[in-house]
């Protein structure tokens, strides 16, 4: 006779010694679970189920890439990048547009992959490899953008409602390069303590700057032109806020001031305090 399923999968209905057929799952994984001809099992209630041998399970042991295997291999792994040769390449890809941070240099990402990958089995004589790769990063501004910036903080904080002042640098037009061709490094806009934040960055900005009076330097130009060297400092010397003039020609022969407007040029630098 043969076995009938009632409306639950774990009830069968059948004659006594009867036979049928059912299914069974190990509960694991594993040789141990396999079992031979006339295995049996007992639903509780009197009943005692037998037939033929139960298969297929197999114990294999395999060797597979662990969490710990890439942390040991990354602890081997010796870096032998030229990092001042990268740090050059990357400056070299700013334009004089940009200013560049100097201690902005550094790892933006280091992605190690494992092959085979974690938890995969390794099979045969495969050796495992482990391949890191990093990512540097070099920062930058736009000169315009952070010369416009330090001009408004210092009307704001320092010039206020002062007239007839002028700022004449910020300290990023003197900028020289890279940090270590500066001629003179006091002189010019630095960033330090750079952070990364949820936002992004953040960095302190130093400078030096250079403010005084507005000069007519159009004005002054008119004035001089096709004067005598002493007539013309003198001149400019009468005008409030010019501490000294000097006159400079190619040739030392040149006692006058050219008429042409497009021969003469006009410089004002301030004097430190």
């Amino acid at each position: 006779s043969s076995c009938e399923k009632t409306t639950s999968v774990l009830i069968w209905s059948c004659p006594a010694n009867g036979t049928g057929k059912i299914s069974v799952e190990a509960e694991n994984a594993g040789e141990r679970y396999n079992g031979p001809s006339g295995s049996g099992w007992a639903n509780g209630n009197g009943w005692i189920v037998s037939g033929a041998s139960v298969g297929g399970g197999s114990t294999e042991i395999v060797k597979v890439v662990t969490d710990q295997d890439i942390k040991n291999a990354e602890s081997n792994i010796k870096l032998d990048a030229d990092t001042d040769k990268i740090e050059k390449e990357l400056y070299a890809k700013f334009d004089d547009d940009s200013f560049v941070l100097d201690n902005s240099f550094g790892v933006s990402e280091q992605k190690t992959t494992s092959t085979p990958a974690l938890g995969q089995e390794v099979n045969g004589d495969t050796k495992p490899k482990l391949q890191t790769e990093i990512t540097y990063h070099v920062m930058a501004v736009s000169r315009k953008d952070l010369d416009a910036y330090i001009k408004a903080q210092i009307q704001a904080d320092v010039l206020k409602d002062q007239k007839g002042q002028k700022i004449y640098a910020t300290g990023v037009e003197k900028r020289a390069g890279e940090k270590k061709n500066r001629k003179n490094p006091k002189d010019q806009a630095y960033f330090q303590s750079i952070e990364k934040n949820d936002k992004g960055y953040t960095a302190r900005l130093k400078t030096v700057a250079e403010t005084g009076l507005t000069i007519d330097e159009q004005g002054i130009l008119k004035k001089v032109l096709g004067k005598k060297i002493g007539e013309a400092k003198a001149q400019i010397e009468e005008q409030d806020g010019i501490v000294d003039v000097k006159v400079k020609s190619n040739f030392f022969w040149v006692n006058s001031v050219p008429n042409d407007a497009n021969r003469v040029k006009i410089k004002v630098t301030i004097k430190e305090d």
